[in-house]
């Protein structure tokens, strides 16, 4: 997979809210690379993907993570069937 394929998005809290609800968005922390995280993922790489996981670096939102907290706005790549998203700095 190249990064052609994957596209760099940007979306606020509320707009991750149905992705969460259907459990297929996970968060990745703000150091990690977004695009070569997505390229992992669409490519089975287990052992990357495990490490960010085991690490806490890559993680499903807790229910009531943001909840007060709509206004904030993510990156995010779309690697069926999953979303991953990242929160924006600043």
């Amino acid at each position: 997979m190249n990064d052609e394929t994957l596209e760099i998005q940007t979306i606020d809290w509320a707009g991750l809210i149905p992705q969460a609800a259907r459990d297929v968005l996970y968060l990745l922390h703000p150091d990690e690379d977004l695009l070569a995280t997505g390229r992992a993922m669409a490519n089975d790489d287990v052992p990357t993907i495990r490490a960010l996981l085991q690490a806490g670096k890559l993680y499903k939102p807790a229910d009531a993570e943001f909840a007060g907290d709509r206004k904030r706005w993510f990156q995010f790549v779309i690697v069926q069937p999953f979303v991953l998203a990242q929160p924006l700095q600043g």
